[in-house]
């Protein structure tokens, strides 16, 4: 009996202390799974927030998966702190989600994140705290963020609340019975709301108007322009805040749903509905495939019930209750089929009867009804609505405008001299004024007239200050040699250039923050910036000093006679229609020699000149004291460690630039004529072959290069896309990548070469060694095998063992590529192809080699 209990607490102990020991494994697995995120964001520690939020004292909102506390952080700004129930392991993955899509986004109607924790097992989130406004249908919980509050009690709601439906303003003062209670009773006074936007308590037409358009211009960044595809799930009035200038921001879509772009041709499935009654979209409730087409869906909801001020869920009629999208369409069926009145006034909502233009509200209506189509393929991507919406408000900007017509005409006539003269600025940008990012005419002009500068679309509401060629009047036709905030836009509105009184320059924003600047000081009274004739934009003193030139601090531009060096470097834009800083570099060495460089987020290879070749074999001198090059107006390119060429051109008079293109190769173009447009065409290039451009067509794909059709690239047997909009993101498995020795194989890839991450190189072995050594290595995912020559040794085979698949492309050698599959893989692979292997291939847009059209 005693030797069976001592048995028995053996055994409690035991599992005691196995308890422990995972107990304390898993809470120190689960802070470092989270510590790599989100590192671009300020990383508070939880007694920080604990103590911001009085001890998570101040409750403003609360949801399934975690509660929402208002506090004041260190350097006194108001924010709303998001906590994630411990025990909530979906709370967890919406965390990841959330650090992961926050860290990516960055759009003027998303609301602004500040921050996180990962600490042990707290998961926190700072926001903003909108303390101004709240688009809200009615009072009800939210789904855990902090801004969105739907409390009746006085004492504990945000400063105004305004119901989507009445627009009604209520006016609180938070926290107003602890305002004597110390430091963590400090409270926000109301603040009355701007009137230029209100009538009677409720939102103009024209103020609607532009959140319906702020907020599709939100959903349209996380579904098509920001780097990770974003569902949101659920659009609602709820998730819709509004700032002190009315402006509409998302919310909540940090915890929606993340996908790859890739997923956009498949079936996505989820393993519970997601939303809110009322708006979600048919797919949810029949099971089909998830696309960005429920959100369309939703936002449609959103409009009608912003239009008509009614609820989505029922309606009452004599014959009983309807939904709103049948009550709308219902009603202009009706009214269509008895044309004795306009069905406009009939469902627009009764506060702003008779304050809106017909048309635009028509126009409004049906964009509306298209994105609630309920066959998806319908409805239009949100970036569509927001082109319709913006049609929809130029129009009734233009209506409005009619009444002040007579007033609009004096005005022109008594300012039309000084007008012509200020439009275009030859004379530059004097001390003290500045040019604004709303007034399109407002531009800097070379003397010559070749040579614009001035405020550049990039994207949706989304500018950059800049210097292109003149004459390319659109954005999209414009060839840009220059730009001050390439990687930080500004908002087209309230944004400016100012060349201030105490000698600096700088770009502010809307929010009177200043994005970009020269950090430069002078008290000259004569100081200019002006644009020379080379394209050059100089800030001079007026007595033939310059203080600052844009020809310092190129982006992937280099005009003729700008110097090149080593302080400098061209830097390619992200895409052709992201013109954020790329991976693609040319700079100098630390040796002095002039490189291109793929510098990612993983990895970084050089890969002109040829890596494996040595400096002098490729005309290179190295560690020359003077790192410098320039390419001169003849079309002649001359670096200090020897490189030198000539364009194909060389010695016409022609305007040339050389740029490092988005596909990594460098090029040198010639401003030609053609057909009565201008166009750029290549005079030289870099790489000759442009599949031996290191990431160009990411991980685990080959590139392959034909003149007919230019360059493709493929994924690897047993791996698949993963974006089809961008190649260079490449392709991951469809498998575990790791497996017992019996349990893989190998495919050959013939004349296939990958070059770099070589963990082991032998020589003089066999196959069969080569592949048992890569077998018997989880790391290795495939070996290079091929026949080559050594000094003094004659001929050999060698072996490169790769723990990393990346640069592939074609040659016309005798090497061999053997991909480490699993046997399934591999059977099914040749019964299918035999002894030739299909790739799959990626949509890599090309590269016209030949010409750009600008």
């Amino acid at each position: 009996m005693v030797f069976g209990c001592v048995i028995g607490l053996i055994e409690i102990v035991c599992i005691v202390v196995f308890w422990w020991f995972s107990t304390k494994r898993s809470s120190k697995i689960d802070q470092s799974s989270y510590f790599p995120a989100a590192t671009m964001f300020q990383k508070f520690t939880y007694s920080e927030l604990k103590k911001a939020s009085c001890n998570f004292r101040d409750e403003i909102g609360r949801g399934g998966a975690s509660m929402v506390y208002k506090g004041r952080l260190s350097d006194n700004r108001i924010a709303a702190i998001k906590r994630l129930n411990d025990t909530s392991h979906r709370g967890e993955a919406e965390f990841q989600a959330e650090i992961s899509t926050i860290w990516r986004v960055n759009h003027m109607n998303l609301i602004e994140t500040w921050g996180y924790c990962a600490e042990g097992k707290h998961r926190l989130v700072v926001y903003e705290y909108i303390k101004e406004r709240i688009v809200g249908r009615k009072p009800g919980t939210d789904l855990g963020r902090c801004t969105l509050l739907s409390f009746e009690n006085d004492t504990v709601a945000p400063s105004k609340i305004i119901r989507l439906h009445l627009y009604k303003i209520r006016k609180f003062y938070p926290w107003a019975h602890k305002l004597d209670g110390g430091p963590c009773h400090r409270g926000l006074q109301g603040r009355s709301v701007p009137a230029g936007n209100l009538k009677n308590g409720k939102l103009d037409w024209s103020t609607r108007l532009d959140i319906a358009t702020g907020t599709a211009k939100g959903l349209a960044y996380l579904h098509e322009e920001s780097l990770e595809w974003v569902l949101h799930c659920d659009v609602k009035p709820h998730n819709i805040l509004l700032d002190a200038n009315y402006g509409p921001k998302v919310a909540d879509f940090g915890l929606s749903r993340l996908f790859d772009r890739s997923d956009i041709i498949g079936d996505m499935n989820f393993s519970m509905i997601r939303g809110t009654r009322g708006y979600m979209a048919p797919e949810w409730v029949f099971n089909l495939p998830i696309t960005s087409k429920v959100d369309v869906f939703s936002y449609g909801v959103v409009v009608l019930e912003m239009i008509t001020g009614l609820s989505p869920l029922s309606i009452n009629q004599a014959n009983g209750e309807v939904e709103l999208i049948e009550w709308v369409r219902s009603r202009i069926r009706e009214l269509d089929q008895n044309r004795t009145e306009s069905w406009v006034e009939k469902i627009v909502d009764r506060s702003i009867s008779g304050e809106y233009d017909r048309t635009a509200m028509e126009n409004l209506v049906r964009i509306a009804l298209q994105c609630v189509e309920e066959d998806r393929e319908a409805r239009p991507s949100m970036t569509q609505v927001v082109g319709m919406l913006v049609h929809a408000a130029h129009s009734y900007k233009l209506t409005m405008a009619k009444s002040f017509l007579l007033l609009f005409l004096l005005t022109i006539i008594s300012s039309s001299s000084s007008s012509s003269s200020s439009s275009l600025l030859s004379h530059g940008l004097t001390r003290g004024s500045s040019l604004s990012v709303e007034n399109k005419d407002e531009l800097l002009v070379s003397p010559n007239g070749l040579f614009t500068a001035g405020f550049h679309e990039i994207g949706e509401n989304a500018y950059a200050f800049a210097v292109w060629f003149s004459g390319q009047h659109t954005p999209e036709n414009r060839t840009v040699v220059w730009m001050a905030n390439r990687d930080a836009p500004i908002n087209g509105r309230r944004s400016k250039l100012s060349l201030r009184k105490d000698g600096n320059l700088v770009l502010i924003d809307a929010g009177r923050h200043v994005i970009w600047s020269t950090d430069t000081k002078s008290t000259s009274l004569s100081l200019r910036l002006q644009l020379r004739n080379t394209g050059n934009l100089v800030l001079d003193d007026g007595g033939g000093r310059t203080i600052w030139e844009s020809f310092d601090y190129p982006t992937d531009t280099l005009l003729p006679n700008q110097p090149f060096t080593k302080n400098t470097k061209l830097v390619s834009s992200r895409s052709r229609t992201n013109c954020s800083s790329g991976f693609y570099k040319m700079f100098f060495d630390t040796d002095g020699i002039l490189r291109l460089i793929y510098d990612a987020l993983e990895t970084t290879t050089i890969y002109w000149p040829h890596p494996s070749s040595l400096s002098w074999e490729s005309g290179r001198l190295q560690y020359m004291y003077n790192r410098r090059a320039m390419l001169d107006s003849d079309g002649r390119f001359n670096s200090s460690d020897g490189w030198k060429f000539q364009s194909a051109d060389f010695g016409m008079d022609r305007q040339r630039i050389m740029r490092i293109d988005v596909d990594g190769n460098v090029r040198v173009y010639s401003l030609v004529e053609h057909e009565n447009r201008m166009k750029l065409e290549v005079q030289w290039q870099a790489m000759s072959h442009p599949c031996k451009i290191h990431g160009i067509c990411g991980p685990n794909s080959l590139c392959t290069y034909s003149r007919d059709s230019g360059r493709k690239c493929r994924c690897l047997p047993g791996y698949t896309i993963v974006n089809p909009r961008d190649p260079s993101s490449g392709c991951e498995p469809e498998f575990k990548t790791t497996c017992l020795e019996d349990e893989c194989d190998f495919i050959e890839l013939r004349h296939v070469e990958f070059y770099g991450y070589d963990v082991r190189l032998y020589g003089n072995y066999t196959l069969g060694d080569c592949k048992q050594d890569c077998l018997r290595d989880d790391t290795c995912l495939g070996f290079q095998y091929g026949f080559g020559l050594k000094k003094n040794s004659g001929t050999f085979y060698y072996c490169c063992i790769k723990n990393s698949l990346q640069n592939g492309y074609e040659l016309g050698h005798d090497y061999s590529m053997y991909i480490k599959l699993p046997k399934r893989l591999v059977s099914s692979f040749k019964q299918k192809n035999g002894r030739q292997i299909e790739l799959h291939r990626l949509s890599a847009p090309d590269v016209n080699n030949d010409h750009e059209v600008v």
